[in-house]
Parts: C-alpha cells; sequence; structure tokens
C-alpha cells in the first residue's frame, strides 16, 4: 500500500516537533566534530489504537471477504474464532508456532509512505469483535492518520461486515513511541557508561532540579543504562493515571540510544535535548577509545 502521493491526513504540528529534534537546530553554539555527530530523533515504531464505538464486526466474513482481494496475501491475515483446546496449544507450542489472540483477526499491511528503504513499513494490525482496532509498526505520522481510515474503508465495502455501517471511526490514538538516534561517528570509540550514569544522577536527577526520576546501569544484566525521564502533564491527566508516566532512555557503549514508554513527541524532544547536552557538557571524561575495535 503507497501512500506517498497522498496528501491528506497530514499532521503538520506532529511533523514539525519531530523535524525540530536535531541537536544542530536545538543547539546551534554546539560543535559536533570527528568523535561526536549527533544524529536527528528517528521514529522506529508507533503503537495506535483506534475505535469504531457501538459497533460489531463479523471477523469471519471479514476475514474471508479478504482473502479473495486482489492485493491482500493470504499468508498476510490470520483469524482464530474459537479458543484453541489444550491439546492443540500444545500442538502449537510443540511446533514452535505463534499463537494469536483468541476471537481477534490479525493483518499485516506493507505500507510505503516515501521514498527508501526506512519509508517501508510493516504494520502489524488486530481487529476485535468490539469495533476496536491495534497498529503498531507505523513511522510516520501520515501513516497513522491515513492508514486507518483506509482499512475502516474496505471493511464498509464488506456487506455485513460491520454494524451499523455507518460508525465514525475515533481519531487514532499514539499509546507509544519507540525510537532512536545516535551520539557517536566513529566505531573506534565509545562512551564510559559508569561515568554517564553517574552525571545524571548528579547533575540530571529530581533532587537537584532535573528531571531523571532515576538512573541504573548493571551490566551483568543488561548492555544499557536504563534512564527514567518525568514526562510534564497536567493534573488533569496525572489524576486519571494508575502510576505515574516517564520516558525511558537506554543508553548503549555505542552511542546508541533508545526512547520510548510514552506517546508525546513534545517530551520525547526534551529528554533528547538533556541528554545531548550533557554528553557534551562533558565530553572529556565521556568519550574513551573502544579496545574491542
Amino acid at each position: 500500500m503507497d501512500i506517498t502521493e497522498c496528501d491528506i491526513c497530514h499532521d503538520r504540528d506532529f511533523e514539525d516537533v519531530l523535524n525540530s529534534i536535531h541537536y544542530s537546530s536545538l543547539n546551534p553554539d554546539h560543535e559536533d566534530d570527528e568523535v561526536i555527530e549527533i544524529s536527528p530523533l528517528r521514529i522506529v515504531s508507533v503503537v495506535v489504537c483506534t475505535e469504531l464505538r457501538d459497533t460489531v464486526l463479523d471477523l469471519g466474513l471479514i476475514y474471508e471477504n479478504l482473502k479473495s482481494l486482489e492485493y491482500v496475501d493470504v499468508e498476510d491475515i490470520s483469524y482464530q474464532e474459537e479458543r484453541p483446546s489444550k491439546k492443540e496449544k500444545k500442538e502449537q507450542k510443540k511446533e514452535k508456532k505463534k499463537t494469536m489472540f483468541y476471537n481477534c483477526m490479525l493483518w499485516k499491511i506493507q505500507v510505503r509512505d516515501g521514498l527508501g528503504d526506512n519509508k517501508l513499513m510493516n504494520v502489524s494490525l488486530k481487529c476485535f469483535p468490539n469495533g476496536k482496532f491495534q497498529y503498531a509498526g507505523f513511522n510516520t505520522i501520515h501513516a497513522i492518520k491515513l492508514i486507518p481510515r483506509i482499512v475502516t474503508s474496505i471493511i464498509r465495502k464488506i456487506d455485513g461486515g460491520m454494524d451499523p455501517c455507518n460508525t465514525k471511526l475515533d481519531e487514532p490514538r499514539i499509546i507509544q513511541i519507540n525510537s532512536s538516534f545516535y551520539i557517536l561517528k566513529v566505531k573506534g570509540k565509545q562512551i564510559k557508561q559508569i561515568i554517564l550514569n553517574d552525571l545524571l544522577l548528579k547533575k540530571e536527577h529530581l533532587s537537584v532540579g532535573g528531571r531523571v526520576i532515576s538512573s541504573t546501569f548493571m551490566p551483568e544484566k543488561y548492555p544499557g543504562i536504563n534512564v527514567k525521564f518525568k514526562v510534564n502533564e497536567t493534573a488533569e491527566i496525572v489524576g486519571k493515571r494508575k502510576k505515574e508516566p516517564a520516558i525511558t532512555l537506554l543508553i548503549f557503549s555505542t552511542g546508541s540510544v533508545l526512547i520510548n514508554g510514552y506517546n508525546n513527541i513534545s517530551e520525547y524532544r526534551e529528554a533528547y535535548v538533556m541528554l545531548c547536552k550533557l554528553v557534551h557538557e562533558h565530553r572529556d571524561m565521556l568519550i574513551t577509545d573502544n579496545l574491542l575495535n
């Protein structure tokens, strides 16, 4: 499914924020060199939910109709109406078959939104009988806004597939953004993680006016520093949550950084700036030769 030329369903505000998350533009006075070259934040995948409220989907009928469409590969859709028996579960486990949600249709859709390999997305869609949809694998806001509308349009054309057939689709809700960026330019260098972990706690912790809730580094269990970064939310939103949300940063010695755990790209920008600024300010004590290369 190629949506490259489709000019509807863009979210310019989101795209502007994402495009601004480049340390060169956020802090023009900094200086990258042959060792440090901080890349822009890149979205790896986004989990999205949407819903056709007060609507019942006939997944069996939808599944059979999708299989007959020329542009749908039969291997890309699956449906299991009944809960598998204990014997079937054992056989699936024995044959190492991937189990799926009972009474749920899974549809894998390949989406292109632009030129290049990084503009090709393998989107996984789960459809439920109560009209709820969960998508995973998006990496552009354009696809997030457009693909659910296209999927709903396809289902509407299936006679008896949804009841009622004129329900309006809820606006897609971003549940989690998975993103990444890089700090180091060359493979011959690495970050001293023990020192960086200490700096995060001493310079950016909540107790000293920062937004780092916690920072841990246990290389015997996981090779990256695990940082929890405080999210700024309104009192109304906080009151509805069972636990306080936080952005997670995973920082590796290679200079690779993963940011995930939340749904607001503006908050990701704050976490990105915090880490980039800290690395630049203490680069002399953080960067060393990688003896493995």
